[in-house]
């Protein structure tokens, strides 16, 4: 149930006006609005309608009911091909800083112990960051192979790697309606979950992908690090926690949804990817790496 919030003495500041210009022009004492404005009384329910006017707002908004006009949360279209054509440079800037170098290679050599040749599947790839991320570690004659349905993403990731004379294949394909001629030793995606609006589908399409006994790995930030570094000039943090539109950014995957997914697993990327209010701070990662060994049953 909904609380009322009166929104008065913030609409009043907004439109630059007194306590006693609001006052006159509403017809009560302006210590009638100063009462308001600190929650001592609240209007008349016959007030209400002309304070929503002078305001030029619902009257749910000025209760508090429902936000502001400005203050609703917009959720970016992220799952589409167009949002992600438009992030190249943004992508360019911002991956480098995901890892340090060192832990990609401690993550090859002494968690997943890959001592031969593998094929990778960089599910959501984009420009293909990974692959040149993790190639240079990877034993000799390990291919890569990304698929991503934004073409300009691909377009560049086939430049960078020609560039820098290494081999990769790229497909300009939407994962959910690809259909692999070949499976993978290695699917891997990163910072690409929290963009969906079916994560647990994409998950079960990435074990589609990967051979038996394979490796699926999903990396995703975790949120609670990651809003510690964001500043909203005049909103208090708390404030923006309660906007009901973040919850866009919390991905929840039941365990009905990844049947063979360990249930500490799912644990973990559910709290990593959660939206700053939700979030159980259980790791000191500034992302989430959940790795899942596929067997027969998976498929």
């Amino acid at each position: 149930m909904n609380t009322v919030s009166l929104r008065i003495a913030d609409l009043r500041k907004k439109v630059k006006v007194t306590q006693k210009e609001l006052a006159d022009s509403i017809g009560v004492s302006f210590q009638t609005v100063s009462k308001w404005e600190t929650s001592v009384n609240l209007p008349d329910i016959t007030i209400l309608p002309q304070l929503a006017d002078y305001f030029k707002v619902s009257t749910d908004q000025l209760l508090g009911l429902k936000p502001l006009d400005g203050e609703n949360y917009i959720p970016e279209k992220t799952a589409t091909k167009d949002f992600w054509n438009q992030k190249l440079e943004y992508l360019l800037r911002t991956r480098k800083s995901y890892w340090n170098d060192d832990y990609a290679h401690f993550l090859i050599s002494q968690v997943w112990k890959i001592d031969k040749p593998i094929s990778v599947l960089d599910c959501g790839c984009g420009y293909g960051f990974l692959g040149l991320l993790l190639l240079p570690y990877l034993p000799e004659g390990s291919t890569y192979t990304g698929i991503d349905f934004a073409e300009d993403l691909i377009k560049k990731g086939k430049s960078l790697f020609e560039s820098q004379k290494l081999e990769a294949e790229f497909l300009c394909e939407n994962v959910f309606k690809y259909s692999a001629e070949n499976q993978y030793d290695f699917v891997i995606c990163q910072a690409v979950l929290r963009h969906l609006d079916n994560p647990s589908a994409f998950i079960q399409k990435m074990i589609h992908f990967a051979k038996p006994d394979g490796y699926v790995v999903c990396i995703d930030a975790n949120r609670e690090f990651e809003s510690c570094g964001l500043y909203v000039d005049g909103m208090d943090y708390q404030e923006l926690c309660r906007h009901e539109g973040l919850v866009c950014c919390h991905i929840y995957i039941s365990p009905n949804d990844l049947p063979g997914f360990p249930s500490a697993a799912l644990a973990s990327l559910n709290d990593a990817t959660a939206s700053p209010r939700s979030a159980a701070l259980q790791s000191e990662n500034p992302f989430c790496v959940i790795c899942l060994k596929v067997n027969v049953a998976a498929h």
